[in-house]
This record gives C-alpha cells, structure tokens and sequence, in this order.
C-alpha cells in the first residue's frame, strides 16, 4: 500500500469512530438483518429438506424407476418387472443410499356396515418404519415384514367403516390382467397422519399382500424408489442410471420433482417467497447505511470545502468516503454471517419445536410437516447473501458520494 492510500484508509477509519453510536447502531442493524435473514433461509431448507426426505422416502425417492406410461395414465399393470433387480443396479452407484419397492393401486375397501375408494399402496415395512403414517400409530401395531393379509388403515377410514385394529375388511380391485380380485384382510393398526388426502383415501399393506392381491410377480414392483446420500448429486445420478438402463425401452428414470409435483412447485415458490422477503428485508437495512454516509458528508462539507481549498481533489475525497462506507457495510455483514451461522448451528442441534403456533397439523400436497425444524445451512447460500449485500451496500453509498463534487467551495468556507 502506498503512503497516499495508507493515508487514505487511515483518515476512512478515524471518520467511521467519528461519530462512534451512529456507527455501531449501523453496523448493528446491518448485521441483525443478514443474520436474520441467513438464519429464516436456513430454518426454511431444514423444513423443506425434512418435508421433501418425509415424503419421498413415504412414497417415491429422490430418483424413481417405473414404466414410462404411468406418469401419464396410472394403471396396475404398469409393471417394472424384475423390479428388485433395478435396485441392485442401482446400489452400484456410490451415492446410493438405500432403496424400496411400492406397489400401488385403487380399489375399495368393505366392512360390513359401509364401503370406500381407496388407494392401495403396497410397501416394505421395515423401510417405512419411520414413516409419517407408522409415527401417526394410534391403535394395534404396524405393518410386519411377513403380513400377507393384514392391512394398515386410517383412524379416519376406520370410523367411516365402523371397524377396529383386530376386525376383517374386504379389499376388491382390478389385477394386472383386468379381472376383479376380492382378499380378505385384517386391520391390523390404525394411524393418523394430519393429512386429509392419506388420512382419508389410502391403505396400506405388505409388498407380499399387494403383489398377491394384484397378481404380480414375486420381484415386480410398480416403482423404485431410490434414495441419495447428497440430494445436490439427483440430476447426476439421474442420468447415469438412465444411461444404464438404457436397453430397457418400457422404463422411464425420473426425479423426485417429476413424480410428486405439486410438492415441487410448492417447495420451489415458498423457497423463492423466502429469498424475496430476506431480499427486502436486507434492502431496508441498508438504508440505515444510505443514511449514515449521506449524514456524515452533509456534517462535514465544511470540511470537504477547507480540504479541497487548500488542493485535495474531490477524487481523493470521494474514494475515502466510498471506502468509509466499505469498511462500515463489511463489518456489518461479518459479523451478520457470524450471527447467522452461530444461530443456525444452535438450533440444527436441537431443533426449533413448531407445534404450539398451530392447533393441527399442516399439510402440504397430502404429506404432513414435521413440526420440529432443524435449520440446514448452506453454506453458499450463507456467502452469496453477504456478498451480495455487502456489494448493494457499497453501491448505494456512490449516490451520497457523489455530492463531494457538487459541494460550493466558497459559500461554504464564507
């Protein structure tokens, strides 16, 4: 640093500790709204990567494998065959996680008093043992491994049928061949998710029940539902299990986004809802600087006036007071990212506990948010956001520095 430039940050820093509470007070704001705002984007990405984790292990998985018609026109005997070996080709990937099988369906549900369309979903138990319905358990036991005639229903379902956990139901529907298949089963447990599209309209059994009521092979399976270690690598491993399975022409590989879309829509408008109002928020503070460098130049165009009479250029000038505002805009988003962090990682350890602000559970596209939020904090999201702060902050400070030129040199020094 040369002699004039050292000068120069020297006379910035004196100028900053100048008016020392209009400074801190500053300096303060700008980090209380960056911390803020680092802390609600982490708070938001630990319920979305809960809700998101919740409802793709319950139904799908961040990569998904099933025949390429059913997207579009969801029908039993959209078949994967030899599903089971789909999966064993993908565990070969090193960001596979785990995988399941679902088997799925519509049909109806008969108790002796009453009747209900359902959907039937056919799952691995000891993969959906953390499962929103196996943690909404209200009455019997959950689904085992090796139950071929029990059934996992809804309280709400139970209710409308007249039935218990314990108590026969009939469940009736169409095969993979087009005939009408009538099993007896027996509710073995009754649940309760918060979610009145699960709650009211699905039943469960055992990958065994569904592919004996539907008639599917022992290894068949109407989706693969893979899950990744990093859910950064989906579109990655997307494509390389694509390029895999290439020579099979029925199947299609999809993300997660693909299969559950009004999930993604939600998650991608809210995620940006969010980004907007930190947005707003920081761009509010930072009228608290605007303020602060405008004040400071007022106060002191005397002294501007003196200087530059006596052969300071209004460049020289000009570059102290934008470095002022540097140094000011820094300091506040330093310890705004410090704040932002420190708090992120306080509550991701034990978590934010949501359940007193709402009387019930809330739901988002049939899948229940898990009231208790760790913050997810992502760390380039945490650096964007400062620095795209700090650089808005210096380019709103050029405004007020500008006026250093304009200032009259006599009438102020008369």
């Amino acid at each position: 640093m040369t002699g004039d430039a050292r000068m120069i940050a020297l006379a910035a820093w004196r100028s900053i500790w100048r008016s020392r509470s209009r400074s801190l007070i500053t300096i303060t704001a700008l980090a209380f709204g960056l911390a803020f705002s680092v802390f609600m984007i982490s708070f938001a990405d630990g319920m979305y990567e809960k809700l998101i984790r919740d409802a793709v292990r319950q139904q799908a998985g961040h990569v998904v494998v099933e025949h390429r018609e059913y997207g579009s026109e969801p029908s039993v005997d959209l078949v994967v065959k030899d599903a089971a070996a789909i999966a064993e080709e993908a565990s070969r990937f090193p960001d596979f996680a785990e995988s399941q099988l679902f088997v799925l369906g519509q049909g109806v549900v008969q108790s002796s008093r009453e009747s209900a369309g359902v959907g039937i979903v056919g799952i691995d138990p000891r993969m959906q043992a953390e499962s929103a319905a196996a943690r909404g358990l209200k009455q019997g036991r959950f689904l085992a491994g090796d139950d071929r005639d029990a059934v996992f229903v809804s309280e709400t379902l139970a209710k409308r049928l007249g039935v218990a956990a314990g108590k026969r139901v009939v469940l009736s529907s169409n095969d993979v061949s087009g005939e009408l298949v009538q099993n007896l089963f027996r509710i073995c447990g009754t649940f309760a998710t918060g979610s009145d599209e699960i709650d009211s309209a699905v039943v469960y059994v055992s990958l065994t029940a569904a592919r004996a009521l539907f008639g599917m092979g022992a290894r068949d399976a109407t989706r693969v539902g893979i899950m990744l270690r990093d859910d950064a690598q989906i579109a990655a491993f997307r494509t390389g299990l694509a390029q895999r399975l290439a020579g099979h022409d029925a199947l299609a590989v999809r993300t997660w986004g693909e299969v559950l879309p009004d999930l993604f829509r939600y998650v991608r408008f809210d995620r940006a809802s969010s980004l907007v109002s930190c947005g707003i928020l920081i761009f509010i503070v930072l009228f608290t600087l605007f303020n602060t460098i405008l004040m400071a130049i007022l106060e002191r165009e005397r002294e501007f006036a003196l200087l530059m009479a006596i052969g300071a250029s209004p460049g020289r000038l000009r570059t102290q007071v934008i470095l002022e505002s540097v140094v000011l805009a820094a300091l506040g988003c330093a310890l705004g990212l410090a704040l932002g962090y420190a708090s992120s990682l306080w509550f991701a350890r034990d978590g934010i506990d949501m359940s007193a602000l709402y009387s019930s559970p809330v739901s988002v596209s049939g899948f229940t948010i898990d009231m208790m939020v760790r913050p997810r904090l992502r760390l380039s999201v945490a650096f964007s956001m400062t620095a795209l702060a700090w650089l808005a902050a210096c380019l709103m400070t050029l405004v007020p520095a500008l006026r250093i030129g304009r200032i009259a040199i006599t009438e102020r020094l008369r």
